[in-house]
């Protein structure tokens, strides 16, 4: 993601394949190997148990499969999946829809006086 960023700046391309080369990480660290199989389909195995978070995580590798292949990704696409993914990541790793389940409950248990 760090790579990403920075090469936005200069290569939108290039932050477009550092983007679909951080999706294949997730799949490497989630079990998904590559063994001869690509991006997308690593994504659907994934998808069988996280049918919710395949979307997305489609829709990076479309942007990423641009980056590598055309070059040519708009600047708007970038910042789109950068936002995206921010939302990805903080949903899939930090449990963020709990950490908000949990605020609204504490709110509404103390009726916001603490």
């Amino acid at each position: 993601m760090k790579q990403a960023f920075t090469a936005f700046w200069g290569d939108r391309g290039s932050a477009a394949n550092r983007l679909r080369i951080s999706v294949e990480r997730i799949m490497d660290a989630e079990g998904i190997k590559a063994a001869g199989l690509k991006l997308h389909e690593r994504i659907d195995l994934f998808g069988k148990a996280q049918p919710d978070l395949m979307d997305t995580l489609d829709a990076l590798r479309h942007v990423g499969n641009l980056g590598s292949h055309d070059g040519n990704v708009s600047r708007e696409a970038i910042l789109d999946t950068f936002e995206v993914y921010q939302e990805w990541l903080r949903n899939y790793y930090g449990k963020y829809p709990a950490r908000i389940k949990g605020l609204v409950d504490k709110l509404n248990a103390t009726k916001g006086s603490y």
